[in-house]
């Protein structure tokens, strides 16, 4: 009989205990939150820097294919173009119904992945030397530092 009174009492502070508590306080809403406030900042920051890597690679794969055709310029035309325009006009006739991505400005100038033309520089004084290069994610020229990417590691010129 004290068994069940016993029983009948651990039950009952039970029930009462479950019955006041069958929710998730302000506090611990809080706290869930702001966790996943930081993970979701961390998750957008490295999804950021994978985007940002993909452009940079990008830019120097298409410097890399403006050099080739600059070289293939070269051979057809015994010396390497003046400017943008001329090696426009040189690849639209080699390859017709194709083109580089063309910039809103100047429209022989190729476009590197952030909207700004890509630099080309050529003095036919220095033979078998040009200069290809792009100013990167902060429009900027830096002078070859901080994100210009350039075909001979040096300062945009």
């Amino acid at each position: 009989m004290v068994q069940t009174r016993l029983l009948r009492l651990f039950m009952k502070e039970t029930s009462q205990i479950s019955s006041r508590r069958s929710g998730f306080t302000l506090v611990e809403m809080l706290v869930v939150m702001a966790i996943i406030a930081i993970l979701m900042s961390l998750v957008l920051g490295i999804f950021g820097a994978a985007g940002q890597g993909a452009l940079e690679s990008k830019a120097k794969a298409e410097i890399a294919d403006l050099m080739n055709e600059i070289e293939k310029y070269n051979a057809d035309e015994g010396s390497y173009p003046a400017d943008w325009a001329a090696f426009n006009t040189w690849y639209t006739a080699r390859y017709p119904g194709t083109a580089y991505t063309i910039s809103d400005g100047d429209p022989s100038d190729p476009i590197d992945p952030w909207g700004s033309s890509y630099v080309y520089t050529y003095n036919s004084s220095v033979p078998f030397v040009y200069f290809i290069g792009s100013l990167g994610p902060n429009l900027t020229n830096d002078n070859g530092d901080v994100d210009d990417i350039t075909n001979r590691n040096g300062a945009l010129q």
